[in-house]
């Protein structure tokens, strides 16, 4: 029986393909929908490691890659870009859209940026929702952040915990917002050891603050110890 055929039969009936043909003693497996072929032919580890010529190794690359967070593909994207492949056979063309990357972010202390000049376009999935992006700079953020990474971000009013975007009296932050009650902003740094770099902004205060968005992550972080 042609593996095709072997792989339609298994999949309408919902077992393994191998204890069809009596080589496992295994009924049934679960195969994530995303490894679904166009023709509805399962991509299974097996195939891919037997057919396919695939090592274990690359096939756990793979899937580590659908589980991660979006700044996390971002720097594997960043990584694979140095290694052009010339011939992706069956390939499916993948629709971007552009959006802007604002060069340094601060996240160990201030830095300066001018919100109307420095950017470059971007290229995203068309389907991402990201809005910018933003270039990491410092360790204060780790290990949720990481210097030089580039940080996808949405346009969006933040909420208690999660890792905005700010411009406060002209300088660019990164940092985990909290705000109490009285109108009161605290900007956090996740990593304790960088607590020089957080920020307070009182509502009786005279500093300018603007919001540009949220860093978007799998989760929102756990707050900080104040």
């Amino acid at each position: 029986m042609k593996m095709p055929v072997l792989y339609s039969i298994a999949q309408a009936l919902q077992v393994n393909p191998d204890w069809l043909v009596g080589k496992s003693d295994t009924m049934t497996i679960t195969v994530p929908d995303d490894l679904l072929r166009t023709d509805g032919v399962w991509l299974t580890p097996k195939y891919f490691l037997d057919k396919a010529g695939i090592s274990s190794q690359e096939y756990s690359l793979v899937c580590a890659y659908r589980k991660a967070s979006p700044s996390d593909r971002q720097i594997i994207d960043n990584i694979v870009a140095r290694y052009p492949v010339e011939d992706l056979p069956h390939a499916l063309p993948v629709e971007d859209k552009i959006i802007p990357l604002f060069g340094t972010a601060a996240a160990a202390g201030p830095g300066e940026m001018d919100t109307g000049l420095p950017w470059e376009d971007y290229a995203v999935p068309a389907d991402s929702p990201a809005t910018f992006a933003i270039r990491i700079s410092g360790d204060s953020m780790e290990p949720l952040l990481h210097d030089g990474q580039i940080a996808l971000c949405a346009e969006k009013a933040p909420q208690i915990g999660d890792v905005t975007v700010m411009m406060v009296n002209g300088s660019f932050l990164v940092k985990q917002y909290i705000a109490d009650n009285y109108g009161n902003i605290y900007l956090r740094s996740v990593n304790r050891a960088r607590k020089d770099a957080d920020m307070d902004i009182m509502a009786s205060g005279n500093d300018t603050v603007t919001c540009f968005g949220i860093v978007i992550l799998k989760k929102r972080p756990a707050l900080v110890d104040q």
